[in-house]
């Protein structure tokens, strides 16, 4: 018994490229459409790692802290009246630019290079500016 796809019905088989993605249907044609893409350069990869990576630890961080500004406020008898932790401002301002930052990681296969490099960007500027105006200062 054998694997191969049964021909389509009313038309020729497309020309695929090895891994299975059509190609475009003449050389001058654009290529654009969801099925055909450019690949991605090993240096937007690693990007993309690397802020995925400190998105990660950012989100980490923040459902830390909200775990710890929920569980702080109820523990008594601790001497630790006078303290309150870096507030709420700040433990939810690192959720949500962590929670960004995976929503961008899992949707970036759909995004050309382009919007993925802004993306990139962005992040770094959000996680930059959460680490500058709340861990900083």
């Amino acid at each position: 018994m054998t694997t191969v796809p049964l021909p389509p019905i009313g038309g020729p088989e497309p020309v695929t490229r090895p891994e299975g993605v059509p190609v475009a249907a003449a050389a001058g044609e654009p290529a654009h459409g969801p099925t055909v893409t450019r690949p991605t350069p090993r240096w937007l990869r690693w990007l993309e790692a690397v802020v995925g990576v400190l998105s990660a630890g950012v989100l980490v961080l923040g459902v830390g802290l909200v775990v710890a500004q929920v569980v702080a406020a109820r523990m008594g008898g601790t001497g630790l009246d006078a303290t309150n932790g870096p507030g709420w401002d700040r433990a939810l301002a690192t959720v949500a630019t962590g929670v960004i930052g995976e929503v961008l990681r899992g949707v970036r296969r759909r995004l050309p290079n382009g919007v993925r490099l802004i993306a990139v960007v962005a992040m770094s500027v959000a996680i930059a500016a959460l680490l500058w105006f709340t861990w900083w200062r």
